[in-house]
């Protein structure tokens, strides 16, 4: 199959990564792939995991030039010329950026005769009115819609005006499970300096991710109090960049540094993982958290708000291992109950066999290329 795959941007998160396995997996299987990211590709070393690992794979590897609002025209044509140069038979977009921009390069373009297959990604069940609108309004011009999960597939068939011969499916997020078991064995120095002075009854919670209200980070920062009157030998590791840092580093100043540890974005995720006793995510709405298949994948006990997706990820577990959405006094006595169990370790290795059964790349992989074929058939019979 010919196949181009358009995302927002190319830094690594959590959607970024799982468009370059995608993008590679298809390669190796004799697809055709070229993968265009709207904004700038990343320069700095440390953010160029996904470009250097596609490259590396020999897929072709563009940016748009989209860096503010007034290049959008600009970038529409590259996408457009990009796009026909390629001649797909499939065209995959990824993020609302991406959806919105492949959808007007497409239409454009659909007028000179030019009509790939076009499926748009949904990543996240975000209830912004004004991106349902553009992307409920953009949908009329989908043949096929892959949700992330299918708590985001029901916001889908809620929010957006399909047309009834658009399809749509779930389809998970996979991680490299081998990717942590051999990180885990290079980063023990580094875990060990992360819960240095804790003592053996000590505790280490980790919440990683993006310091925003969507992942929560607000609602755990008001509960610390609470936890730690009930576990005072606990300490919280909150690891990452986002528009709430400052309110993290206040309550730093607050609780201190033996209780409440900040650091920036991390490469080496790996360490963090290790180190955690538990980690933590009161996220308000996802699709399908990365952080928690990768905790998992790293051996470790999660403990989820159940929005959308997590309940999917941790299947049976999640009455131990989620708490109702934005419900803090529930979190705080899940998080606590789970910091004193005595078989954390075992509850990490099933959480470790359910990534493997269910959520591994190859399976994602998979997934999507049967999918795409199933596009193809179809639109055969039609034609």
């Amino acid at each position: 199959m010919r196949i181009s795959l358009l995302t927002t941007e190319l830094r690594p998160g959590g959607a970024e990564r799982c468009l370059g396995e995608l993008a590679v997996g298809l390669h190796r299987r004799g697809d055709e792939v070229r993968v265009l990211s709207l904004a700038p590709l990343p320069a700095a070393p440390h953010q160029r995991e996904v470009v250097d690992a596609l490259r590396g794979a020999g897929i072709e590897v563009v940016s748009a030039g989209l860096s503010g609002w007034r290049r959008f025209p600009s970038s529409l044509a590259v996408v457009g010329r990009w796009l026909e140069a390629g001649n797909p038979e499939i065209v995959q977009s990824f993020l609302f950026h991406a959806n919105v921009a492949t959808a007007l390069a497409l239409r454009k373009r659909s007028r000179r005769g030019f009509n790939p297959l076009f499926v748009a990604g949904v990543r996240v069940a975000e209830p912004r009115r004004g991106r349902i609108w553009a992307e409920s309004f953009l949908a009329r011009r989908l043949d096929a819609v892959v949700c992330v999960s299918c708590g985001v597939e029901d916001f889908v068939r809620r929010r957006w005006r399909l047309d009834r011969h658009t399809e749509i499916t779930s389809i998970g997020n996979g991680v490299r499970v081998e990717r942590f078991i051999e990180g885990a064995l290079s980063s023990e120095g580094q875990s060990a300096a992360l819960r240095a002075g804790l003592g053996a009854q000590g505790k280490l919670v980790l919440f990683l991710g993006r310091l925003h209200e969507q992942k929560g980070i607000d609602l755990l920062l008001t509960s610390l109090p609470a936890l730690y009157a009930r576990l005072p030998q606990t300490r919280v590791v909150i690891a990452g960049e986002g528009p709430l840092t400052s309110q993290v580093e206040r309550a730093v100043k607050e609780f201190g540094t033996d209780r409440l540890v900040r650091l920036p974005w991390q490469q080496n995720v790996q360490a963090l993982y290790c180190a955690a006793d538990v980690i933590l995510l009161p996220s308000r709405y996802e699709g399908m958290p990365n952080v928690l298949l990768e905790a998992m994948a790293a051996c470790r006990p999660v403990l989820a708000a159940g929005v959308e997706g997590v309940d999917e990820i941790l299947g049976p577990s999640a009455i131990d291992q989620s708490f109702p959405r934005g419900d803090q006094g529930s979190m705080i006595n899940k998080l606590a109950g789970l910091l004193e169990r005595s078989d954390l370790q075992s509850l990490g290795a099933a959480n470790r066999q359910r990534v493997l059964e269910h959520f591994t790349i190859d399976a994602m992989v998979a997934k999507y290329r049967a999918f795409y074929q199933h596009l193809l058939a179809r639109a055969a019979t039609k034609s």
